[in-house]
């Protein structure tokens, strides 16, 4: 009995294993007519543009006359374009150049401000304010805690 069990068994794995065979085959297969019918489609798209080539470009005066209106097309794009990359540069340098400005009038401010604090308040009192200065974020200022 025990015996005809494992025989079983085995038997049953055996149709599992085709099973799973059988499928990755039919798998494959599906796969392989999936890519010939994307080749045949890639292959009837070339057809069409060949056809449509050749009746769009009956003599090569035409040909040329429509490759000679999408150049200049090109051209025209390729220097509005030019002319824009030019316009950003220059706007790019002035904004640099101010806030270059606002940098220098900053520091210039500060320098005041440090000459001030170093002739007209005496030392021990600047360390007092430092101490009890906090950065708020909020009013992005200085507030002094008490």
């Amino acid at each position: 009995m025990e015996e005809q069990v494992r025989t079983g068994n085995d038997e049953i794995e055996k149709a599992n294993a085709q099973k799973i065979k059988l499928r990755k085959e039919r798998q494959n297969r599906a796969e392989k007519e999936l890519q010939a019918k994307r080749e045949l489609d890639q292959l009837e798209e070339k057809k069409r543009e060949h056809l449509l080539m050749q009746t769009q470009f009956r003599n090569k005066k035409e040909g040329q006359q429509v490759l000679n209106q999408q150049l200049e097309m090109l051209r025209d794009k390729y220097t509005k374009g030019l002319q824009a990359l030019e316009d950003k540069k220059d706007e790019c340098a002035r904004m640099r150049e101010e806030i270059q400005d606002y940098i220098r009038e900053y520091t210039r401010e500060i320098k005041l401000k440090e000459i001030l604090i170093k002739n007209f308040i005496p030392e021990d009192e600047v360390v007092k304010v430092a101490k009890i200065a906090v950065w708020n974020n909020e009013i992005e200022e200085y507030v002094l805690k008490k």
